[in-house]
């Protein structure tokens, strides 16, 4: 028997054979979702066309039995269920042009009843028997009729228990118009952000408005929001076969909603600071951050600003152990950090700069040398010959100043060659005599010193070999400039037993 005669003795007046086996739907692992699917993508590609705008409603309905899904566009040709015969542009959701065929198949070969109606037709896909060198395979069919009942645009019909609302998680259209955060629209192409409380608490990657994976399922981890994306790239089936074209897409998005945000615009703005703070939660909890993107992206205009709002302009994000150590030695406020965000925030956005900025001393705590008593002066002003001769500063062309600061000894700016000594600890290593303070003095000058000169952070490679150099100048110097030195430090001994004299020193 052919397809003809199968779909003849069945009341139809044509058919197309596909020379497709019934065993070749179970080859590609669809089900009834997939099928589904991919007669919603139809409809809403349909709508999108005829009426220039992306739809907004559920295509989608139950009706004495029957699922139907439906569109009010142009009706359905019988040349487009040609396997490859495809009128989708590249904006639309469909590609290969075979995703109408294969669903039909699936379905029928699931047993599973299915038909459309388009215009004036009636279309039914079959199983019918065919015999190929002697042996009886089951081949796929689509027969079809005129004369039907008219039917604006096209319905496909599944008898199948309210897949409606099976399958309503999986797609945006006729979602609660508060569960769209925000959403980014760019000619054809466009971006949905769903709160992903109404998607049934998970989050859901959706291409095009519909549904594709669980993004655990993608790329191991959870997500703070559901995503309608634009681009990412698909197999025959469906499915994503790399998770690099999923983070690409929600890295995108993350950074244009963090771009209008920072130009205030309302509804980025909200649903960029809600994204941060997940963030930050996730951070001070220690916790693998609720998100779907990886680290070593490059700098995401706005983020600053937006980071800012969420923890202030006081706190720094950090990963690295040194400088979460540091962080508490300078008593700066930090978020703890320790995976991919961190990293991008503490590099990236340069908490560690900030880091360093935070600690140093504010104008008001700089002790300038007319405010030191005249003892002090006395004594600094030696030390600052030592370490010149010692250290060659003015070959580094530094500049040294004394403040108040928050523990640390000393500090460095890079930027503007400053190195600032800790006026406190100054006067308590001074107090006990010129060799306490003459070592406290070279040491801390010294230290950052390389931190200018490697332009690095504390155990880097780079600042280990310009400390070692400048370790190995100033003892050198010491020997070659002996009898200098010998004559700068009796007049630091002098200088501290004057000042030690003066009353209240």
């Amino acid at each position: 028997m052919s397809c003809l005669e199968a779909c003849r003795d069945r009341g139809f007046t044509d058919a197309i054979e596909y020379g497709i086996t019934k065993a070749y739907a179970f080859t590609r692992n669809w089900g009834v979702w997939e099928a589904f699917r991919e007669f919603v993508q139809n409809a809403l590609d349909e709508m999108h066309e005829v009426t220039g705008r992306r739809p907004r409603e559920y295509p989608c309905r139950q009706e004495n039995g029957w699922t139907v899904v439906y569109d009010t566009g142009r009706g359905l040709g019988v040349d487009n269920l040609l396997i490859g015969a495809s009128e989708k542009k590249p904006w639309q959701r469909g590609r290969f042009g075979e995703g109408l065929k294969i669903a039909l198949l699936t379905l029928t070969a699931w047993g599973v009843p299915v038909q459309i109606r388009s215009r004036d037709k009636l279309i039914q896909p079959v199983i019918a028997p065919k015999t190929v060198n002697g042996r009886t395979v089951e081949v796929f069919c689509v027969c079809y009729k005129g004369g039907e009942p008219h039917v604006e645009g096209t319905e496909v019909r599944v008898r199948a228990v309210n897949l409606c609302d099976s399958f309503r998680v999986n797609l945006i259209q006729g979602l609660n118009p508060k569960c769209i955060l925000a959403t980014l629209e760019e000619d054809k192409v466009w971006y949905d952000i769903v709160d992903k409380a109404c998607t049934g608490g998970v989050s859901l990657v959706y291409v095009r408005d519909i549904y594709v994976s669980i993004l655990s399922n993608v790329v191991g981890r959870k997500g703070i929001f559901s995503y309608n994306l634009y681009d990412i790239v698909l197999d025959e089936s469906r499915r994503i076969p790399s998770w690099k074209s999923v983070i690409d897409e929600m890295w995108h998005l993350f950074a244009k909603v963090v771009f209008f945000a920072a130009l205030e615009i309302e509804a980025y703005r909200r649903v960029a600071r809600m994204y941060v703070e997940e963030l930050v939660k996730d951070c001070a909890r220690n916790w693998l951050a609720e998100t779907e993107m990886f680290m070593g992206r490059e700098k995401v205009l706005g983020l600053p600003k937006v980071l800012k709002e969420v923890i202030g302009d006081d706190t720094v994000i950090l990963s690295s152990s040194h400088l979460i150590d540091l962080a508490k030695y300078l008593e700066v406020k930090y978020v703890e950090c320790r995976n991919w965000f961190g990293e991008y925030v503490e590099e990236k956005l340069e908490h560690k700069r900030k880091l360093k900025e935070l600690g140093l001393p504010k104008e008001r705590d700089i002790i300038t040398k007319d405010r030191m008593p005249e003892g002090v002066r006395r004594v600094v002003e030696v030390l600052e010959r030592i370490a010149d001769t010692l250290l060659e500063l003015s070959q580094h062309e530094v500049t040294i100043q004394y403040a108040v600061v928050k523990k640390a000894s000393g500090l460095a700016r890079r930027d503007t060659r400053l190195i600032t000594v800790n006026y406190e600890d100054l006067l308590y290593y001074c107090r006990h005599g010129y060799y306490p303070c003459l070592e406290f003095y070279i040491a801390t000058v010294g230290h950052e010193l390389a931190h200018i000169a490697s332009n690095a952070g504390d155990v880097t490679s780079e600042f280990e070999a310009a400390l070692t150099h400048i370790i190995g100048t100033a003892t050198a110097n010491a020997i070659h400039h002996s009898s200098k030195v010998a004559k700068l430090v009796q007049e630091l001994e002098e200088a501290i037993r004057a000042w030690r004299r003066q009353p209240g020193h």
